[in-house]
Order: C-alpha cells, then structure tokens, then sequence
C-alpha cells in the first residue's frame, strides 16, 4: 500500500514564495536641468517601463541595457554619458521598451532629427518658418505660445516633429525615414554582393 505524500505547511509557503509578485516601485522620472543630459530621454523612457513592471534597483541595469546596478546608477546620476553606450546595450534596451534601435539611438542623444535629412542645414533654415507656419494654423495656431519662437532648439524640434505626425503635413523637406534607411541598406548588400560574385568568376 502506497503511502500518500502529504505537504507540509513549510513545502507550500515554499511554493507560494516562488511565485510571489514583485512588490510595487515607484521610479522617479529626471527633471529639471537633468533632462537636459543628452540621453535623458532613454533614462526616463527605462524608468517608466521599470515603473510599470515592478523592477527594483538590482534588476533594471541588467534587464533594460545588460548593465550592473551600479553602472546603471551611474548613467542614471550622469556621472556616466549616455552617448557612450555600445550597441550591445542599445539593443538590449530596443527589446526592453520594446522600440526600433534607431528610436533608442536618438532617445540616448547617439542620433539627433537631423540625421535623419540628406543635408542637416536643411533642417535649420527651415525650422523657423515651420514654426510660423503652425503658428498661423486655423486651428490651433491661437493655443502655441509666441514663447515657442525663443524656446530651446530640442523642444522646437519636437513640435514641428508632433505637429507633422498630427497633421499629416511636411514642413521640413527632405527628411529620410527609418523604413528608408533600411531599404536602401539592403539594396546596398545586395548590389556588394552581385559585384562581389561578378569579380570571383
């Protein structure tokens, strides 16, 4: 006669820890003069997700850029620029947040809009008329602030950039998307590759 296993009450509270939830933790977004370390952008974008997920100090660095916790402090504090990041970390915080590298690349102040133009000095002359141009817009031409004329190049940029993705509209030419740079990346493989077969035969 077989003998029926019984748990005992230290067996199932062993049980019951293993799935324990993470307990609740409230990050503290950056602010002030610290959003205006480049790569502000990504720290604050990793805090919020860490918010979301319960993730305390000893797993963020590892589980948003493969960092130490105390690496992670150091990006965090600035006393670590955030443009120095290798690709390897960039990668792992694109699959963390769940975003294109590239917007990875420009939330860590690696890339900037102007990147993204043929000729970067394009997007200067015509940042200011752009501005204008949605100052006089019907609709909401009355709520933007005469302010936005002298407000810091990073936020002029992201209201051109919020209003062009609202409205449909382009007010600075010439801009490349990252679909783009991706097509013309793999036409570029693909012509090596031909030359490539053409001069071993």
């Amino acid at each position: 006669m077989q003998k029926k296993s019984r748990s005992t009450p230290a067996a199932a509270s062993r049980g019951v820890a293993r799935f324990r939830p993470r307990r609740k933790v409230e990050w503290h977004l950056l602010t002030g003069d610290d959003l205006k370390r480049p790569g502000a952008t990504l720290i604050n974008l990793i805090l919020a997700a860490a918010t979301d997920r319960r993730i305390g100090m000893a797993e963020i660095g590892k589980e948003a850029l493969g960092v130490s916790p105390s690496y992670f402090h150091a990006l965090r504090s600035g006393s670590r620029p955030l443009t120095k990041l290798g690709d390897e970390h960039i990668e792992h915080a694109a699959a963390f947040l769940g975003m294109p590298k590239v917007a990875v690349l420009v939330a860590a102040g690696r890339l900037d809009l102007e990147d993204f133009y043929a000729e970067p000095a394009t997007y200067h002359k015509y940042l200011a008329p752009a501005l204008r141009h949605i100052q006089s817009d019907p609709e909401i031409g009355h709520f933007v602030p005469a302010a936005i004329l002298e407000a810091d190049p990073a936020i002029q940029k992201c209201f051109v950039l919020l209003y062009e993705k609202a409205t449909g509209a382009t007010l600075i030419p010439g801009k490349v998307s990252a679909s783009q740079i991706a097509e013309r990346h793999r036409s570029l493989l693909e012509s090596s590759a031909v030359r490539g077969s053409n001069q071993n035969q």
